[in-house]
Formats: structure tokens, C-alpha cells, sequence
């Protein structure tokens, strides 16, 4: 992690789909804090028009296969963890457990 001062500090957002996720992003990005604030998901959040998005830069990727997105964690300053998922959303138990469990603990390793 970096240790820029306030202006240069990039926020990291994993996941933020969810209407509370997005809370926190539209917090993040309207309360000047932050240099950019960069999301990581399995999709792009989808964001009302009337939220500054200057500062927004969001990397979809494969929680399946995180390796192969390391480069979206390096150098952030801070990190709110946003992933999680209903069974009924995800379809199954063990796909529940892949969000929930394995992906959360997947990002902590990077």
C-alpha cells in the first residue's frame, strides 16, 4: 500500500452492486477524500447520473481466478469489502460459499 496524503489517496471498492453498496461508493465519491476510487466486481456498478463519476475507474473481474487481476489491488490506501450475495442470488449453496467465503478470503491474499 501507498501512503499518499489526502488528494493522492486511492480507495478500493470490492463489489458496491448491492442499493447499500452503493451508499458507501457514492460517499466515497462525492466526500473529496479520495484521488480515485476504483471499484472491482463481477460487474460493473450501475450508478444514477446525478453521481460525480470523474474520480470513478471500475475493473470487472473473475473472482474464480483473481491471479490474474492483481494489478487492480496494488497501490490503494484503503479497502471496504463489499462482496456478498443471497443463496437465492447466487443459485446454489456452494456458489454462496465461492462469493462469500472464497472470494473475500481470495482478496485479503493480494
Amino acid at each position: 500500500m501507498s501512503s499518499g496524503g489526502v488528494g493522492h489517496k486511492i480507495e478500493l471498492v470490492l463489489g458496491g452492486t448491492s442499493d447499500a453498496d452503493k451508499q458507501v461508493l457514492l460517499d466515497l465519491l462525492k466526500n473529496g477524500t479520495y484521488e480515485k476510487v476504483a471499484t472491482v466486481g463481477r460487474r460493473p456498478v450501475q450508478l444514477d447520473d446525478s453521481v460525480p463519476q470523474d474520480k470513478l475507474v471500475q475493473k470487472t473481474v473473475d473472482f474464480e481466478n483473481l491471479d490474474a487481476s492483481r494489478e487492480n489491488f496494488k497501490n490503494v490506501n484503503d479497502v471496504y469489502c463489499c462482496l456478498a450475495t443471497t443463496r437465492h442470488d447466487a443459485g446454489s449453496a456452494e456458489a454462496f460459499r465461492r462469493i462469500d467465503i472464497k472470494a473475500m478470503s481470495s482478496t485479503q491474499q493480494r
